[in-house]
C-alpha cells in the first residue's frame, strides 16, 4: 500500500511503497525525495555545507535542472542558494513559533547564556571532588537451613 510521504528537500507530498510491486519500476531514493531534481539539489547543497563538494558542483546541478526558482525548496535550502548566487527570488520564511512562557519571560532570563563545554568539565570535576566515598553496604543471602 502506498504510503503518503514528503520531500525533504522541497517538502511537497507525494504516494510512494518501496516494498510494492506497482512502485518496482521507481527507483528507492523515492523514500525520500519526490524528484530527481531535488535529491541532486539536496545532495549538492548537503555536500557543499559538508566541505565536500564547491560552488561550482552546486551550479552544475542548478544549470543541469535549469532552475531559477529557488522558492520551490525549502527555506533552508532556498536561503543557501540565495546566498550563493545571488537573490533570483525571495524566501519566504515561516514565522517563529515563541511560546507563551518565553514572550512573558524579562529580557534578563531570556538572554541567559549557555554554559561552555569547559565550565560543564569544571563543574562536574568539581561536583566529583567534593562527594563522599562511603562503601556499599554488602548484602548476604543467607539461606535458612532447618
Amino acid at each position: 500500500m502506498a504510503k503518503e510521504r514528503q520531500c525533504i528537500a522541497c517538502l511537497n507530498t507525494y504516494k510512494y511503497c518501496p516494498t510494492c510491486g506497482e512502485f518496482a519500476k521507481y527507483p528507492t531514493w523515492m523514500t525520500e525525495y519526490d524528484t530527481e531534481e531535488c535529491k541532486e539539489v539536496f545532495n549538492a547543497i548537503s555536500g557543499f555545507n559538508m566541505g565536500i563538494k564547491k560552488a561550482e558542483d552546486v551550479k552544475k546541478v542548478i544549470d543541469k535542472f535549469g532552475i531559477t526558482d529557488f522558492n520551490k525548496f525549502k527555506p533552508t535550502i532556498a536561503s543557501k542558494l540565495n546566498e550563493l548566487f545571488g537573490k533570483k527570488s525571495t524566501v519566504v520564511e515561516k514565522p517563529e513559533i515563541v511560546s507563551a512562557v518565553e514572550a512573558n519571560a524579562k529580557p534578563e532570563e531570556a538572554l541567559i547564556p549557555e554554559p561552555t563545554v569547559e565550565e560543564l568539565i569544571r563543574e562536574s570535576e568539581e561536583d566529583v571532588a567534593t562527594r563522599e566515598y562511603r562503601p556499599r553496604k554488602r548484602r548476604i543471602n543467607r539461606i535458612n537451613e532447618d
